[in-house]
């Protein structure tokens, strides 16, 4: 059984992220783990707690890296010896896809193995709320702390052989999608007759954004959609410098834009007809615009889509809410 390394455990926006085998062991899964479930039962027990009363599920998922389901159960382990209910994802899974299905399964939090478009020999441990949003620092700091004690304490956990443990497991997909279906009008895509490149770049958008855009009748030119957990070598992140061969393909007039998603399919760009990239920043302005001029709604009645400050951080609520 390994030991917690002393390294600081940190987590920024997305999460806490380190290289796999050094700062990021099994062992420190389990600590951060630990210092989760230390949090989540400290407010099932605070009378003012939005998850006061609630089951005590957790949501587990993992994105398409190296050791990801391992490290799944890992956290599943502890969680349970904690008298907490681990729920486990099947298959790599989308960080948007988790956060729908935190709230819509009424869980007290989520735990996202995932290192986002870090390179490949990094992972990640992400901890999201009971609504399916990202953990803020005034959340993620005593978690901190409470891991630095834990460092102290010499802390430890009687693990059975990695990868042993079992969870239970949900398909989060069929929900996803019926979802989805009520915010997305798929009829226009179909009635567009679109021809779409789509680069996967070996992530968790395998199996959701080719699916559905198949099913809308796109017809598509799809890169990198097998399995890879190194990710051909290089950070799966949709920049200029990964996309040439779907650009190409838009460009060649084989499509008629380009979509591409990162490592946990919650970053994406698009390209257009000349081949120019539009970030997600960029397409969130677009649609903030589109909400504000074609639906006459703004602010939390477009999802929280604003033009202020870390509001577009609630992008995601226009899929899952």
């Amino acid at each position: 059984m390994d030991s917690p390394s002393p390294t600081p455990i940190q987590f920024g926006a997305a999460g806490w992220r380190a290289v796999m085998a050094r700062g990021f062991t099994f062992a420190n899964v389990r600590l951060a783990t630990q210092a989760v479930a230390e949090h989540l039962k400290g407010e099932l027990a605070d009378g003012k707690s939005p998850i006061r009363g609630r089951a005590p599920k957790v949501l587990l998922a993992h994105d398409c890296r190296f050791l990801g389901p391992q490290f799944a159960l890992a956290a599943a382990e502890v969680l349970t010896a904690n008298g907490l209910t681990p729920l486990l994802c099947a298959g790599g899974t989308p960080a948007p896809v988790l956060a729908r299905a935190i709230r819509q399964r009424r869980a007290i939090g989520g735990i996202h193995i995932t290192a986002g478009n870090s390179p490949p020999e990094y992972s990640g441990f992400k901890f999201s709320r009971w609504d399916g949003a990202a953990a803020p620092p005034e959340t993620t700091r005593p978690i901190e702390r409470a891991i630095a004690r834990l460092q102290r304490e010499n802390w430890t956990f009687p693990s059975v052989v990695t990868g042993a443990f079992q969870a239970k497991t949900l398909d989060p997909k069929p929900d996803y999608f019926k979802q989805l279906e009520k915010l997305v009008d798929f009829s226009a895509i179909k009635k567009a007759k679109l021809k779409i490149a789509v680069d996967l770049m070996s992530g968790c958008g395998r199996g959701y954004l080719d699916t559905l855009l198949r099913r809308a009748g796109a017809r598509l030119t799809v890169f990198h959609d097998s399995s890879d957990a190194f990710f051909g070598g290089h950070p799966p992140e949709p920049g200029a410098g990964n996309l040439a061969e779907m650009r190409q393909a838009v460009r060649g007039g084989r499509a008629q834009l380009g979509l591409a998603t990162d490592g946990d399919a919650e970053g994406f760009v698009v390209v257009n007809q000349d081949g120019t990239l539009l970030t997600k920043s960029q397409i969130r302005t677009l649609m903030h615009y589109q909400f504000k001029k074609n639906r006459g709604v703004g602010g939390e009645e477009s999802g929280g889509l604003s033009l202020k400050g870390n509001a577009f951080r609630k992008f995601p609520w226009v899929l899952t809410a």
